[in-house]
């Protein structure tokens, strides 16, 4: 554009330069022209005077020729009216042709003056220009020229001219120079300043131009430079912000595109498929080797089913104590998939969630409802077998007979407080959270407890005590929570305990909870049995449980209490050196 606009310039000027020599050189030549026919015109006037004054024939020729001399190079011819020439600078007059046919002579002898710029001269043989009077005399006096003569003057100052076309040349290349340097820099500065947007530098501002013309230009780069800066900057935010919600979300997430390669996945697909590094872009067999997983997704992406859903059997998840996780395959079609391509392709998004607490429920509610099923199964058919001797006759012995009575109502009772139990727990399942509604005074609750399990402790001689340690000993709970709790703890310590045997209550308070502790000196539990004594219908002695009763649900009743309020059970227990379960109640 430099270059151009220079060229254009040098060009405009060097043209400008010349019209404006040739106009000068046609003017001066013009104005020489005039200058030597108002020269000659007031030669001619002053010798037609002098000789008007003196009229002597030889006078006309020493005047012709005196003239000559005066204008160098000139020629005087004096002709009378009828065209006689009677005086001249150069030749013998009586030698010469008659002027009476002379254009500029006619012209003179009519108006008073004749000019004949350029006329070639019979007598000379070349071109001469004429300029002739008429005196006051009667006589014309012609001057004339060689035309050449006139142009040789002009002729000695056009070197001048010539230098003078050159130096302004001179001046015009070196001003186009400056000008294009200068009407180009703005516009230099615009294609820099786009040449920056394109390398991603938004943050450079242009100043504006001199040139009020490309201010409009400058301000447009400058407000687009902004613009993109401030969208960039806005989906920087978005994707951060897409990226933290992503990341901070408990599912794991895969997107695949058509030819399996991961468009994008979070963090927690990353720690349950144990993947690191940069996964973008590359194929979904980077990220795990799962069979399942692999063919779910091929599927999908060539639109075969409309998804699946399974649980991870692969080799990421084996091991003992392995989480287990539930993967969602599901097919989507959209723009995003065919990136640059255009229009829209196949592809998969992978949902990964841990449902291991969820999968251990499921094994657990179901291993509760055959252990309900199988300690239901035994009462009821112990009633059934009792009601049927009955109802056959075949039992006179009114004593047999009401000892089968007092069977069958034994067995229904300990099948209601079994039915009473499973549905505690199912309570305690379905609302985990505790009920805060009144203040719970726990030492009135424990020794309440104590009272009701009074007669059972005299019948099997074993002495209760209740202690206190602290002053606050309040929570905020369900009053009936804290007496299933001591309760079951209770009863379980006088139900196993020895003849002549004692029962420790101990309340103490602690900053932020209370701390239930009950220790007997009853026949203990093996240590075998300690990592189980807290599951659903786990008993140590069968054929103990059998004689004292209970549903094998007490402590598993006790623990979903505690984790209710959010406190622990421990235990520390030795066959035959009695136990002893701490409880940590949170306020």
């Amino acid at each position: 554009m430099k270059r151009e606009i220079f060229r254009r310039g040098l060009l405009c000027s060097v043209a400008a330069v010349l019209i404006c020599a040739i106009f000068s050189a046609y003017i001066l030549q013009r104005e020489k022209k005039s200058e030597w026919e108002t020269s000659l015109q007031n030669g001619l006037t002053l010798v037609s005077e002098t000789m008007g004054q003196n009229p002597v024939a030889e006078d006309y020729t020493t005047a012709a020729k005196t003239f000559a001399r005066t204008f160098a190079g000139a020629r005087l011819t004096i002709i009378d009216r009828d065209g006689k020439v009677i005086g001249d600078s150069h030749q013998d007059p009586a030698t010469m042709q008659n002027h009476a046919d002379r254009p500029e002579v006619q012209q003179a002898l009519k108006t008073g003056i004749g000019v004949n710029h350029q006329r070639f001269s019979q007598t000379l043989g070349t071109d001469m220009s004429y300029i002739a009077i008429l005196g006051s005399d009667g006589y014309v006096y012609r001057a004339a020229q060689h035309v050449g003569g006139i142009d040789k003057s002009f002729t000695a100052i056009l070197p001048a001219i010539l230098a003078s076309v050159l130096l302004a040349v001179a001046v015009a290349a070196w001003g186009a120079g400056r000008m294009a340097k200068k009407v180009a820099q703005p516009v230099e500065l615009a294609a820099q300043g786009l040449r920056d947007i394109n390398a991603g530098q938004y943050d450079k501002h242009l100043t504006l131009p001199e040139y009020d013309e490309l201010a409009p230009l400058i301000v447009s780069i400058n407000s687009l430079a902004e613009n993109i800066e401030n969208t960039l900057q806005d989906l920087e935010d978005e994707k951060k912000k897409s990226r933290f919600l992503l990341d901070n979300i408990a599912d794991g997430l895969i997107a695949v595109d058509t030819d399996g390669h991961i468009v994008t996945i979070n963090r927690a697909a990353r720690e349950y498929l144990q993947a690191g590094g940069d996964l973008s872009g590359k194929t979904l067999s980077h990220a795990t080797y799962d069979r399942q997983i692999l063919e779910a997704v091929q599927r999908v992406c060539q639109g075969q089913g409309s998804g699946q859903v399974f649980d991870l059997t692969g080799t990421q998840q084996e091991g003992p104590g392995a989480q287990v996780l539930s993967c969602s395959v599901l097919p989507v079609r959209d723009s995003w998939l065919a990136g640059r391509q255009g229009g829209t392709r196949m592809g998969a998004i992978i949902v990964l969630r841990a449902v291991t607490e969820e999968r251990l429920r499921q094994q657990m509610r179901s291993e509760f409802f055959q252990n309900a099923s199988h300690e239901l199964k035994t009462p009821i058919t112990s009633i059934g077998g009792f009601a049927q001797l009955l109802q056959s006759g075949m039992v006179k012995d009114p004593v047999t007979r009401q000892r089968y009575l007092d069977k069958i109502v034994a067995e229904s009772e300990r099948m209601g407080e079994l039915i009473g139990d499973i549905l505690k727990i199912s309570k305690y399942e379905e609302s985990p959270d505790r009920d805060r509604d009144q203040r719970v005074d726990i030492p009135a609750v424990a020794q309440e407890v104590l009272e009701r399990l009074q007669p059972a402790a005299a019948r099997a001689q074993v002495k209760t005590a209740l202690h206190l340690d602290g002053s606050d000993l309040c929570i905020a709970g369900s009053r009936k929570d804290l007496e299933e709790l001591l309760s079951n703890l209770c009863d379980n310590a006088v139900k196993y305990n020895r003849p002549g045997g004692t029962v420790d209550v101990r309340l103490r308070s602690l900053p932020d909870g209370v701390q239930i502790t009950v220790a007997d000196t009853g026949i203990g539990i093996a240590r075998v049995h300690l990592d189980r004594i807290f599951e659903r219908f786990y008993r140590v002695d069968k054929d103990r449980n059998k004689q004292v009763g209970g549903t094998g649900l007490g402590l598993s009743i006790v623990k979903h209490i505690a984790n209710r309020y959010g406190g622990t059970v421990e235990i520390q227990s030795a066959e035959g050196r009695g136990t002893t379960l701490t409880v940590t109640l949170r306020r």
